[in-house]
């Protein structure tokens, strides 16, 4: 009877075992995201700059990518990449070398009137990605928000996610820095850059009420100028023509 109670005990914990597993995808990602941070210290470190393993044109104002290893095995890969209106960080952890969790974070300053060139970064974003089997299989956006890994926008950007934390674990396998052969490669996706774009362009929207309003015709049309004191800031044609109609936003954009 003793022997019947344990075995009966075994199969009700290893069902219930089976059950949390399958009801929470994603457990095994948790448990190998904090095993990990909890032997950082432990682990062997490496640190190589993009200008080094040639991919300084990720980055608007350089980086760096760190690698921790427990033996040959990568573990976890940050990076960072800085700019003007910009900082972005992004942890690629991995499992038997494969990549298992991202999390990102990208945070965004807006420029004044104070004319700093750095401004503080008041906005954060947040993103957390889960791979199993070299499939995204969970995103959560800022502030958990869920995505549908099914769309098409989900697997590619899932597919760009899984091919930079395939490409910086080649080139910090084992935490030996290893430089990428041949020209250096130009970042296909432009995110940082594009992201400095939709800052400035959200800032524009934001204050365009306080903006002063001028307007010109012409014989395609209207021209609808804003101005920030004697900065233009905006224009936008607007076309009345019958094969053409339809109006163009034309950001001012300014050397800084």
């Amino acid at each position: 009877m003793r022997i019947a109670a344990v075995v009966a005990l075994w199969v009700l914990v290893h069902q219930s075992a089976r059950a949390q597993g399958s009801a929470d995808p994603v457990a095994r990602h948790r448990a190998a995201y904090q095993l990990i941070e909890g032997n950082l210290k432990r682990y062997q470190y490496a640190q190589a700059s993009r200008e080094k393993l040639h991919l300084e044109q990720r980055s608007l104002e350089g980086g760096e990518l760190e690698a921790y290893c427990d033996g040959s095995e990568l573990k976890k890969i940050f990076t960072e990449d800085d700019g003007e209106t910009f900082t972005g960080t992004t942890s690629f952890y991995y499992d038997h070398d494969s990549l298992l969790f991202v999390f990102i974070r990208n945070g965004i300053g807006h420029m004044s009137t104070s004319g700093d060139p750095y401004p503080k970064r008041t906005e954060w974003k947040e993103e957390r990605l889960y791979f199993a089997d070299g499939k995204l299989i969970r995103w959560l956006g800022n502030q958990n928000k869920p995505h549908d890994v099914s769309d098409r926008a989900s697997i590619r950007h899932g597919a760009d996610i899984r091919a930079d934390g395939d490409r910086y674990h080649d080139l910090m396998a084992g935490c030996k820095p290893t430089p990428s052969s041949g020209e250096p490669v130009v970042d296909e996706d432009l995110a940082y850059q594009l992201a400095d774009v939709r800052s400035t362009s959200e800032a524009t929207d934001r204050a365009l009420p306080s903006y002063r309003h001028v307007q010109g015709r012409t014989d395609a049309g209207t021209i609808d100028g804003y101005c920030d004191g004697k900065d233009l800031e905006l224009l936008v044609l607007d076309y009345e023509s019958t094969n053409n109609p339809g109006s163009d936003y034309a950001p001012a954009w300014r050397p800084r």
